[in-house]
């Protein structure tokens, strides 16, 4: 396709170049990522189309959408280059402390793993590998983040999906995968959350 994409710079960004999950994710939609820009300064566009959200708990997946999941499905289904394992762990251990973690999610994950969870960090792996891994488990649970977005791009996963929350009574994510007819539960046992200065709410660690 030659559909020019851009992303608007948000303060937070560092860089002038497009994250490589973004580009990852454009590629198994069929975009070029030679096409993909961020736009840093006021520009002028003579046509642009600006696509819908991800639905949201009171909007159901459109047929476009679905039409979309079912193209990148297609394109990591057979995708196997990496360990797999019936129970999964999707870690925030390992992202920097200011982007919101769990409060002793190390000794979680020694929990985890000694009942035979495979502990994943996702920032260290391609959204291929993501992908392929969510596909093949049988029991996900996220530390909530960003990660589990992933999940929607590519229903019907088979897995049951447990959300442990970092933020109190943040449930976002479990209206989505309802969305798309996945089952979620949340743990939400959040006593606290604190958040660095200069930094945002969706960033919180939750204590």
């Amino acid at each position: 396709s030659g559909c020019r994409v851009f992303f608007h710079k948000r303060n937070r960004i560092q860089g002038s170049q497009v994250a490589s999950w973004s580009t990852e994710i454009l590629e198994l939609l069929g975009l070029d990522s030679l096409n993909v820009s961020l736009i840093e300064k006021p520009t002028h566009f003579n046509e642009m189309i600006i696509p819908k959200q991800i639905p949201t708990p009171i909007h159901q997946p459109s047929p476009e959408l679905a039409a979309m999941t079912d193209l990148v499905r297609r394109n990591v289904t057979n995708y196997s280059n990496f360990p797999r394992s019936q129970k999964v762990y999707v870690s925030r251990s390992r992202v920097d402390a200011d982007s919101g973690r769990i409060a002793g999610e190390s000794a979680l994950e020694a929990l985890l793993a000694s009942q035979g969870f495979l502990i994943v960090h996702p920032q260290e792996h391609s959204v291929r590998e993501q992908l392929s891994i969510y596909n093949n488990a049988k029991h996900l649970i996220f530390a909530e983040g960003s990660a589990a977005h992933l999940c929607i791009l590519m229903p019907p996963i088979q897995a049951d999906v447990t959300i442990i929350n970092r933020r109190k009574g943040f449930n976002a994510f479990k209206h989505q995968f309802r969305n798309f007819n996945i089952g979620c539960s949340g743990i939400d046992c959040v006593k606290g959350m604190l958040v660095a200065k200069n930094r945002f709410w969706p960033e919180a660690n939750g204590l």
